[in-house]
């Protein structure tokens, strides 16, 4: 066998290697892309971009200028999530303002979404043959059209990353509970802890998940 053969049988195996470490992390982007390309098809075969339902009303307070402070004040505008007027801005000034532009949005959300869920499965769960059914699970109901009016009107972008971002929270939250150091369950605490004041929703949280000595939330 020649240095060429072996080199190449090394840098397979390599990559084998690189794969079965990251598998959860290619599962994870496969479905989760999957998912998404199949919503993009929806919006652009199910829908034209033009507003519909009540996203009238709610653009017509930025969509003249979206720098301008009179409608920036406005309360359809200050009721809203922050994110959206970074999102207006961009949509209105790089695409002259395109619905399908807010619909594409709430698809990264999903994306965002499912891709942490099926990372949380992989680290609950054992067996490869749960994990990957639990995951094509999870992924035919986040990317199902039950959500199908928001995903169109493009009103429910905001929504949709605010519940990718709130899972990525609790998985590095719980994550960060779970990992290695000396960890005791709140039980352990000494009596004198349950005769001090008002307790922190910081502290609460450590009063109900227990903590690690050597990690500070």
């Amino acid at each position: 066998m020649d240095i060429e053969k072996i080199v190449q049988i090394l840098i397979i195996i390599v990559i084998f290697e690189n794969m079965r470490k990251n598998f959860d992390n290619i599962i994870a982007f496969t479905l989760s892309t999957i998912g998404s390309l199949f919503l993009v098809y929806y919006i652009f075969r199910g829908s034209t971009d033009v507003v519909s339902s009540d996203y009238i009303r709610i653009i017509n307070y930025y969509i003249d200028d979206v720098t301008d402070l009179k409608y920036l004040l406005s309360w359809e505008s200050i009721s809203r999530i922050p994110f959206t007027f970074l999102a207006r801005f961009i949509n209105v000034k790089c695409f002259h303002y395109s619905v399908f532009f807010d619909r594409i949005l709430g698809i990264l959300g999903l994306f965002i979404f499912n891709f942490t869920l099926i990372k949380y499965i992989f680290k609950k769960y054992v067996l490869d043959i749960i994990k990957v059914t639990l995951s094509i699970i999870v992924t035919l109901i986040s990317f199902s059209l039950m959500s199908w009016e928001m995903i169109l009107n493009g009103t429910g972008y905001p929504h949709f990353i605010t519940v990718g971002l709130i899972a990525i929270t609790f998985y590095n939250f719980e994550s960060n509970m779970n990992s290695s150091g000396s960890c005791r369950h709140p039980d352990h605490h000494s009596s004198e802890s349950t005769k001090r004041g008002p307790k922190s929703p910081v502290s609460v949280l450590r009063g109900h998940y227990g903590y690690c000595k050597n990690r500070q939330i």
